[in-house]
């Protein structure tokens, strides 16, 4: 019984880790960063991820995020939350990654390192 009672408030925790993490994805617009929090650029072009409430996701590309828009979609893909970390696919290549709460703050760690930094909702 005492086992039963940990799995279920194990099981509580987990869900509600994910539900949050769901919360801070979704329709909001994250930016790439390097370790220090630092936006990286690659010739003056910063690369933004976007994901909406329905499961889609577009990986955007400019010197500033209303430009970036501007640009359209370079790739686009999919993403779930589960356990605590925020899983993607792109469409086109299969490719993908995975990134999870970074801290007690809405930014996302990245599995390589990167950091991923919440430019708020939409």
């Amino acid at each position: 019984m005492k086992n039963l009672l940990l799995a279920s408030l194990l099981f509580f925790a987990v869900e509600a880790n994910s539900q949050s993490l769901n919360s801070i994805v979704s329709n909001h617009v994250f930016v790439m960063c390097d370790e220090y929090g630092t936006p990286s650029d690659a010739y003056g072009q910063y690369f933004y991820m976007v994901f909406h409430s329905n499961g889609t996701m577009n990986l955007l590309c400019g010197s500033t995020l209303d430009k970036a828009v501007d640009n359209g979609a370079k790739k686009t893909g999919t993403w779930s939350s589960s356990g605590g970390s925020v899983t993607w696919k792109w469409i086109d290549s299969g490719e993908g990654g995975t990134a999870s709460r970074n801290g007690y703050s809405e930014n996302l760690l990245g599995s390589g390192g990167s950091i991923f930094k919440n430019l708020g909702g939409f």
